[in-house]
């Protein structure tokens, strides 16, 4: 009998490429428009509200928290995913209070509803790491990591992932996390970059000196881990 061959996974990315390997589709809800493309819940997505699109207009942002849990009533237990991109960018202009409210409202959604989070953060590691912890969120993907082998350790320490973006790799720092950040901890994405997903897998196996295929694998299985523990 053959064995079967892991797939690649594109953990998060902006725009699907096709093809034969499982993308997840980062949908944003501060835009209305996005929730009338029904084709992009077709296949797997999560959908939250970017910390750059949080508005100074609390109603605006309730309107976006409204559609955000109108597609997880609609699909949850299907194609969905996790809840995010959200999260903290300290170099954004949008206020780091509103930023934080907003954040703190996604992650008691995901936790009232079981899902995972995936997480932007930007100079914000510790208040996220706080934020997490005071709401008791028990799945998390620090989404195009980069930061610190120690950072790295604070994150493994819950139980969470580090997913890995070609800009990860282009910091030094972030590669020796590449490097030693536990197996169990590992995801791939390609985030916004064109660059095809077969080939960051080929960096990131070279990094951790082993074959592609054995990252696929990893990555293959800490993906279904991640997602198969939702309470439907």
């Amino acid at each position: 009998m053959t064995p079967e061959i892991a797939p690649y996974i594109d953990f998060h990315t902006h725009r699907r490429k096709g093809g034969d390997r499982i993308e997840v589709l980062n949908v944003d809800m501060s835009n209305g428009a996005t929730n009338e493309v029904k084709a992009i819940f077709d296949d797997p997505f999560s959908v939250g509200i970017h910390p750059w699109n949080v508005s100074v207009d609390r109603a605006t942002n309730d309107v976006a928290i409204e559609r955000l849990l109108t597609v997880i009533a609609d699909h949850r237990g299907r194609n969905l995913v996790a809840v995010g991109e959200c999260g903290l960018d300290y170099v954004s202009e949008v206020d780091s209070n509103v930023q934080y409210a907003v954040f703190v409202e996604q992650l008691k959604i995901a936790q009232q509803y079981s899902l995972p989070v995936v997480l932007h953060c930007v100079r914000s590691f510790n208040d996220i790491m706080s934020a997490l912890i005071a709401n008791r969120v028990e799945r998390a993907v620090f989404h195009s990591f980069i930061g610190s082998v120690q950072q790295a350790e604070q994150v493994v320490a819950r139980g969470y992932y580090c997913s890995f973006s070609p800009r990860s790799l282009a910091s030094s720092r972030t590669c020796e996390v590449v490097k030693r950040i536990v197996p169990t901890a590992l995801l791939i994405e390609s985030d916004e970059s064109e660059i095809a997903i077969e080939d960051i897998y080929a960096t990131v196996a070279r990094l951790r000196g082993c074959r592609a295929e054995e990252i696929k694998e990893v990555a293959s299985n800490n993906y279904k881990q991640l997602i198969n523990n939702d309470k439907q």
